[in-house]
């Protein structure tokens, strides 16, 4: 594999470097995307789930391997496909290698993080700043999100379904998620304001799992 070595030194695989020039992300060295942790490099959640979106990866509907909403403890599977490659990862959260109090996107997002490494091609150059909280914790000042304003009308339905999200039953939250005008405002949020649709799709997960657990009684 080809590797180009960046402002600091730390050699990344030529393909990560052309898909973040790609998505209008840059390689550089605790300027753009990716830093370094201790001497490893390190790359956004946002850069991958770009890179994702960017490449067409689909994602198969996750497995839960172990749930414990109450322990916090989430253990997901992941299966992922690019083009005529696939490849699957198990994500976990737990008290032991996480704070963040949401166990379930969590795990998710760290499946799905080493399953879009491992399709383009970059596993084990480079983690996911999900891997640890020291790697999230080290990130440079320097490092912006890029966001536009939301409507006044996305702002509203963003506050109002957060607010009342709890309130569905399990198979009228999977129908509200699936409903097309739910899908068009996510989507524009989300390449408006990745964080604000990050922090909505955690609350999602949570809630579902949630009632998941509840319905398994």
């Amino acid at each position: 594999m080809r590797m180009t070595n960046n402002r600091q030194g730390k050699a990344l695989p030529d393909n990560l470097c052309e898909l973040l020039a790609e998505v209008g992300m840059s390689d550089k060295m605790d300027e753009g995307a990716v830093w370094n942790c201790h001497g490893t490099p390190v790359i956004l959640h946002k850069a991958l789930e770009r890179i994702a979106d960017h490449t067409n990866i689909l994602f198969s509907e996750p497995t839960i391997v172990e749930a414990n909403s109450q322990a916090k403890v989430a253990v997901i599977c992941v299966t992922g496909k690019l083009g005529d490659k696939t490849a699957w990862s198990i994500g976990e959260s737990a008290p032991s290698n996480t704070t963040n109090s949401y166990p379930y996107a969590m795990a998710e997002k760290r499946a799905k993080d080493r399953v879009i490494l491992k399709l383009i091609g970059a596993s084990g150059f480079v983690y996911s700043e999900e891997e640890a909280d020291d790697f999230k914790n080290s990130k440079p000042d320097v490092i912006q999100t890029q966001k536009k304003k939301l409507s006044k009308e996305e702002a509203e339905w963003l506050a109002h379904n957060e607010a009342t999200l709890d309130q569905y039953t399990l198979k009228d939250l999977e129908v509200f998620m699936n409903k097309p005008f739910t899908k068009a405002t996510m989507q524009s949020i989300k390449e408006k304001d990745i964080d604000a649709y990050n922090d909505f799709k955690t609350l999602f997960v949570e809630t579902r799992e949630k009632l998941k657990e509840k319905a398994n009684g």
